[in-house]
């Protein structure tokens, strides 16, 4: 073996010019096969043949949109008021009407129309429909719910995103964290009526910087805020 590699350096020593152009023409080669034979990159999984594609395929020819992606966005009046007050109404409202028009959002059900609002009128949420999967739905939408609810965090008002209406952060590093310095929401939980159309759970939920908070949202029938639990980071 030791008299083989002399050999083979040897030579490459002597053919220095002859090596170095058959190395350049087969890393050219390589590349241009890689160029020509790539397939296209995309963000959607499917797994033809199986039970479960199957059931969601039916699904969505019976029922357009059932397995699409789905956000949250959390509104938490301050202590001492309500969400009915008219300045939070209109914030709603008009958080509500301008997520619909974001491109990748396919509707957006408002709380008292999908009754998710806590019987002492602190705390609600809508829910976001995205078109395909979450891995699909666009990052310039992200950004822009987020705009969106900073913007109208008016008066005291909390505005946090959750589900799809973020980018996804990796699930090995679940933290919290505070937005734009403001104080983190009060430890409460609230009870809620299940939303219309059947119920849901969801037993985390992160913010709208895409991190993540252990019992920020349950979504069949209760809504905790706690971002202050032991895993939280700091703003």
């Amino acid at each position: 073996m030791a008299t083989l590699l002399y050999r083979l350096g040897h030579f490459a020593a002597r053919r220095r010019w002859a090596v170095l152009v058959v190395w350049l023409a087969l890393l050219l080669g390589m590349g241009a096969a890689a160029v020509a034979f790539s397939g296209t990159m995309t963000s959607s999984f499917s797994i033809p043949g199986t039970q479960a594609q199957a059931a969601l395929d039916q699904l969505g020819e019976k029922i357009p949109g059932v397995g699409d992606a789905t956000g949250r966005i959390v509104f938490a009046a301050p202590d001492g008021k309500t969400l009915a007050e008219p300045a939070y109404q209109q914030a709603i409202a008009n958080v509500v009407a301008q997520a619909k028009e974001l491109p990748g959002v396919t509707n957006v059900i408002d709380p008292a129309t999908a009754r998710t609002i806590s019987p002492d009128g602190r705390v609600a949420f809508a829910t976001a429909s995205f078109a395909g999967q979450i891995t699909e739905i666009p990052e310039a939408t992200q950004a822009k719910l987020a705009t969106i609810a900073d913007e109208y965090q008016v008066e005291g008002l909390r505005i946090e995103l959750g589900g799809g209406a973020v980018p996804q952060a990796p699930a090995r590093r679940p933290i919290a964290r505070r937005s734009h310095g403001h104080p983190a929401l009060p430890s409460r939980t609230f009870r809620l009526p299940p939303p219309v159309g059947g119920v849901g759970r969801m037993d985390g939920a992160a913010d709208r910087h895409g991190r993540c908070g252990r019992g920020l949202l349950r979504h069949d029938d209760v809504v905790v805020l706690d971002p202050g639990h032991p895993g939280a980071g700091r703003a």
